[in-house]
């Protein structure tokens, strides 16, 4: 059976780079043997809303470790290089969390706000 992508609260002003969040109990990856290790994996989500400027990063750190957990961050864009790789070392938001529901509730909370520019 495939992992269902998890169901999240776009607007029309975000784009999706890509967009691999599965519905997966990572409660349950304790070790290797767990059948959904390879899409816990560092490029999960990438999400860009242009007009507030914004971009949305989703990854689990360290990629495929049952130690890991989900990392989010929210990065303010900007077209000069050295002020983007800046940005992203200094994100607007950082969160962390082993749960899955957890990480689509702040998805979720995080995509709602920047698009009513409150982030």
């Amino acid at each position: 059976m495939e992992n269902q992508i998890v169901s999240l609260k776009l607007t029309s002003d975000w784009v999706v780079k890509w967009n691999h969040f599965y519905e997966i109990n990572t409660n349950e990856f304790i070790d290797e043997s767990f059948p959904c290790q390879m899409d816990l994996i560092e490029d999960i989500v990438y999400f860009i809303n242009q007009s507030r400027n914004r971009m949305l990063d989703l990854g689990w750190y360290p990629e495929g470790n049952p130690k890991g957990k989900y990392r989010l961050v929210l990065i303010e864009m900007d077209e000069e290089e050295d002020k983007q790789i800046e940005n992203w070392n200094n994100p607007l938001i950082t969160f962390t969390s082993r749960d899955n529901i957890e990480i689509k509730n702040k998805v979720n909370e995080i995509l709602n706000k920047v698009s009513e520019g409150l982030l």
